[in-house]
């Protein structure tokens, strides 16, 4: 009966180096797997991270003009600033808007229309693409509805002028 033992411990003892080695290969590849995976992972990490910054640092100014006294079309009415999303979802605009009036009498009748004179100026930035508002050609046009659009909701008096202190988009 000894005999038989001894055979079965000296097979299971030369079976266990190639064992070993086998756990040893498939505990590499699960190392080597993880790793690649790991670094994958963190290298998207770090692009989507490095590109989503990218982006927020793309708001750029534009164009910026200060108000020359030279040149003043009328009685200054600040409408103050606005951030606006354009017509596509991913961009959007930031502007401080002033305009002018013909008569300086006009200047309370904007301050009681306030609210519709922002909400017009947000429809119309609203519905505005980006390639609308990011040239000089464009801010001008702009310019020119808003005059308009401006002049429109006061039932008294004319803007004259329009424009942007500053103004960005992203």
């Amino acid at each position: 009966m000894g005999e038989p033992t001894s055979k079965a411990a000296a097979a299971a003892a030369a079976a266990a180096p190639a064992q070993i080695e086998a756990r040893i290969r498939t505990l590499q590849s699960v190392v080597i797997t993880t790793t690649i995976v790991v670094g994958v992972l963190i290298l998207g990490g770090i692009a989507s991270v490095w590109l989503g910054l990218s982006k927020m640092n793309d708001l750029r100014i534009i164009h910026e003009v200060r108000p020359n006294a030279v040149n003043d079309p009328g009685h200054q009415y600040a409408l103050g600033e606005f951030l606006v999303n354009l017509q596509e979802t991913d961009h959007f605009v930031k502007a401080n808007v002033i305009f002018y009036l013909d008569e300086e009498k006009y200047i309370e009748l904007a301050r009681q229309r306030e609210p519709v004179l922002r909400d017009v100026v947000i429809a119309v930035f609203s519905s505005k693409g980006i390639r609308d508002v990011s040239t000089l050609e464009g801010k001008e046009l702009l310019k020119k509805e808003l005059k308009e659009r401006l002049t429109g909701v006061l039932p008294k008096g004319r803007v004259t002028d329009v424009r942007f202190p500053q103004f960005a988009i992203s």
